[in-house]
């Protein structure tokens, strides 16, 4: 797989209960088990990145539902 939404994202919905709610913390293509606070920043600031999001709009709805606050 090229990305792990292309490999992990439909696994949840296709499968419960067959992956940890947390799973991507432990996946180690991620690096975020034991990796610096910096590895964690990239990784979330490119999850709500509006390229990875496809529209604005969709990081916003991304975002909000990672911060609710």
């Amino acid at each position: 797989m090229r990305n792990g939404r292309g490999r992990h994202r439909p696994a949840p919905l296709q499968q419960p209960g067959d992956w940890e709610d947390a799973w991507v913390l432990g996946n180690d293509r991620f690096g975020l088990a034991d990796g610096t606070d910096e590895v964690l920043l990239r990784f979330l600031a490119e999850m709500i990145h509006p390229a990875v999001g496809r529209t604005p709009a969709r990081s916003r709805r991304r975002s909000r539902r990672a911060w609710p606050w």
